[in-house]
């Protein structure tokens, strides 16, 4: 199969530029902000999701309990 051409100008590699088409159009067809509803979802469930990522184990596991060190010291 070619390569279609087409699609490179139809699909943006600048992030930023995702990001503001993807909020644009979730709030045209929503009517409902895109971005202030995620971190609203994610504030929500940031408790529960750091406490699951705190029981892994490995290496993987000892990254993220370091990374979640200075958001539970009070």
């Amino acid at each position: 199969m070619g390569h279609d051409s087409s699609l490179d100008k139809e699909v943006p590699t600048n992030p930023f530029f995702c990001g503001y088409k993807i909020s644009t159009v979730f709030e045209r067809i929503t009517t409902v902000p895109w971005v202030s509803t995620y971190f609203a979802k994610m504030d929500q469930y940031s408790a529960k999701l750091m406490k699951i990522n705190a029981k892994r184990g490995g290496v993987n596991g000892q990254r993220i309990k370091e990374l979640l060190v200075p958001t539970t010291r009070v």
